[in-house]
């Protein structure tokens, strides 16, 4: 058994391709997109001018068992004055403990080089490129954008010291149990105006957003803080896919105060492209996407100077107002950190109740 450290491109695609071994035949899978994992792992994505990545993979017998990308993400690391990295893009074949550990302990070699003591996730660099475990529902496909994860992936990680630090949780609304009168109620506060991101003037807002967020999630586990022109650089790669009336600005007195980012569960149309992103995966994902008709709450953040004044009530009732027009009938609510009391508490008001749990795990190095 060996471990490679991925260097040439014949390496990143044997990389890639684990995933399709681990989860051939799985109807609730939903195979990343290859060229955006290639990007990930080789430090071209807008987030690598201050994200350090280096990708594994164990072989045994010529065969690829398991694989892991650690990140070094400066920001974090400034921002939060913890030497941690994060691991992610972790898959591997059942019953491979020994190739597991291998791969591991080669990766976190290179980190302690680094000068990195922890280690924690599974966070992808970025938030947006995917964190945390999937704990249950496993005969379920996820809500976007989270991924599948195999069930015995935690007796992987917990074996080797790693332990389940953080539970995230995703809620689900049932849209069609709730009135429209009780939304409308819920959506109005005095003195605060919502409205949809402006796309023509949408580097304003964008800045708006990240300054609120950055503000009100410094504490979450997995959040690094954002750089307000490298974050710009790619959300300007997803803007023809952003639908205004899913990202909500609250104001007061014309000053952002909080934001709320929302998309169509799309992972089935995700899984129709079978990770390709040709003409031909492009159109399947065009045709699923008509028949979708619920939603997902991506992020939602308030300034802490307006918390608890009904901010993000109003935000989460505007929102579903949009989806229940639209004939959506449900929409996810997620994550929520089980330690968010006032999140947990938000979601609960509208009626949603836990569809599944996602893991955070954690060790020294």
């Amino acid at each position: 058994m060996a471990v490679v450290q991925v260097t040439t491109q014949a390496q990143v695609k044997r990389f890639i391709d684990l995933e399709a071994a681990v989860y051939r035949n799985n109807p609730y899978w939903v195979p990343a997109i290859a060229k955006d994992t290639s990007r990930l792992i080789t430090g071209r994505t807008p987030f690598s001018s201050y994200i350090e990545q280096n990708a594994f993979y164990a072989e045994h017998e010529g065969e690829v068992t398991a694989r892991v990308c650690m990140f070094i993400n400066r920001l974090f690391i400034k921002n939060r004055k913890r030497n941690t990295a994060f691991f992610g893009l972790f898959e591997a074949l059942p019953d491979k403990q020994i190739d597991v550990v291998e791969l591991f302990r080669a990766a976190v070699s290179w980190l302690k080089e680094k000068g990195v003591s922890s280690l924690t996730g599974p966070v992808n660099g970025d938030l947006f490129f995917g964190f945390g475990l999937k704990s249950d529902r496993f005969d379920e496909l996820p809500v976007f954008p989270y991924s599948y994860a195999q069930p015995y992936y935690a007796a992987y990680l917990e074996s080797m010291g790693f332990n389940k630090q953080h539970r995230e949780l995703c809620y689900s609304i049932d849209l069609e149990s709730i009135p429209e009168a009780h939304l409308l109620s819920r959506y109005e506060i005095p003195g605060v105006d919502i409205r949809p991101v402006s796309l023509t003037d949408f580097q304003r807002d964008h800045a708006a957003i990240i300054g609120i967020g950055n503000a009100a999630f410094k504490n979450i586990w997995y959040f690094a803080g954002y750089d307000v022109d490298t974050s710009y650089e790619f959300w300007m790669e997803k803007k023809p896919f952003i639908v205004p009336d899913f990202v909500l600005i609250a104001e007061a007195g014309g000053r952002p105060i909080g934001y709320i980012i929302s998309f169509l569960d799309l992972n089935a149309a995700v899984q129709a492209m079978g990770g390709r992103n040709d003409l031909f995966a492009a159109l399947k994902f065009l045709w699923t996407r008509r028949g979708i008709r619920d939603g997902s709450v991506f992020s939602m953040g308030v300034l802490p100077a307006y918390a608890g004044k009904g901010v993000g009530s109003a935000l989460l009732a505007a929102i579903l107002l949009t989806m229940k027009k639209r004939g959506f009938t449900k929409c996810y609510y997620h994550t929520v950190t089980d330690n968010n009391i006032p999140s947990r508490k938000l979601a609960e008001s509208f009626n949603g109740s836990v569809t599944a749990n996602y893991a955070g795990y954690y060790k020294k190095v």
